[in-house]
């Protein structure tokens, strides 16, 4: 066995992937397995687990590695570490002992999120979508965008980070995007066009107009829409997305996760009654239960009145 055979078996895997997943998945992926996989490798080297080989690793092991991640990580982070090491198992065919950690170790799992999380308020919304109009500042003017296309396209942040600018339509009676570097397609999640909701074409075509001076100032030619403008590179990173939601945190004074936008974008096309099919393919979601599930909160308001109604003529019908 080599000394760093999780990693080894790790790479080759990622290697037989490649040519069958998108490139935002496999990046993302890659990185949190090869992550996942160093990990083993130095508790094997403390001893707190008893091989370095995914093809060896036992039950006992998946548990003292949960353990070990519990004092850093939070059980949702544990529960994709999970995740992907289930994709790992059975792509090399030895999947058998994290199902055994599942029978035997059920107790102690990670617990799945029951709950599901607040939309980004409309008064919030308001004031991004009001300080978007009022900035000439460019990284303020960079994170209304990624918020804006949460709440008015329904973008994942992962989707909203890898925008091509020559795919955002705002001009005309049917302002539009095309959705290109999806998440999600080893679920079957397609690219996809989305109509530009909520009335903030103008906030797109200021947003690509100040995108536009920029480059020219930099010297920089990229159709990214959110331009790396000092490294070269095509995309921001994650971590340098995610700044620019802190920077209109800052101006508008509240705090939220970004991914709250893509929310409050399911949550208000419900409320106006738009059919949850059609809400569900905006959303780029394989079925309408995810939707339901996770985004989209059905108003008790209507539901309360037909039971009304439906009372009142129960009771008249009676007399």
């Amino acid at each position: 066995m080599a000394r760093y055979q999780f990693v080894v078996d790790a790479k080759k895997y990622i290697e037989e992937i490649t040519p069958f997943t998108a490139a935002s998945t496999l990046a993302d992926f890659s990185r949190k397995l090869l992550y996942i996989a160093r990990l083993f490798t130095d508790l094997y080297v403390s001893k707190l687990v008893t091989t370095n080989n995914p093809r060896n690793i036992t039950a006992a092991d998946i548990n003292s590695f949960v353990n070990f991640r519990r004092k850093t990580v939070k059980d949702s982070t544990i529960r994709k570490d999970i995740s992907i090491m289930r994709r790992f198992l059975v792509g090399i065919g030895c999947s058998g002992e994290l199902d055994r950690y599942k029978s035997v170790y059920g107790g102690c799992m990670p617990k799945s999120q029951s709950k599901r999380n607040d939309p980004l308020p409309n008064d919030v919304i308001d004031r991004v979508y009001a300080l978007a109009r009022e900035t000439d500042r460019w990284p303020i003017m960079e994170g209304c965008m990624a918020i804006v296309l949460g709440t008015s396209c329904g973008l994942r942040p992962q989707e909203s980070r890898r925008m091509y600018a020559s795919h955002v339509f705002p001009y005309g009676d049917s302002p539009e995007i095309f959705v290109k570097n999806v998440k999600g397609t080893e679920r079957g999640v397609q690219p996809r066009k989305v109509l530009i909701m909520d009335g903030v074409s103008d906030i797109f075509e200021k947003y690509l107009a100040m995108r536009e001076s920029k480059l020219e100032e930099f010297g920089v030619k990229t159709d990214s829409l959110f331009p790396t403008l000092r490294t070269g590179k095509e995309f921001l990173s994650q971590q340098s997305f995610g700044r620019l939601k802190q920077l209109v945190e800052a101006k508008v004074g509240s705090k939220f996760e970004l991914r709250s936008a893509r929310r409050a974008f399911g949550q208000r096309q419900i409320d106006n009654e738009a059919p949850l099919d059609e809400v569900s393919l905006a959303m780029g979601h394989t079925t309408t239960k995810t939707t339901e599930k996770y985004y989209a909160r059905r108003k008790e308001t209507p539901t309360l009145r037909r039971m009304q109604m439906q009372e009142m003529r129960t009771a008249r019908g009676g007399a």
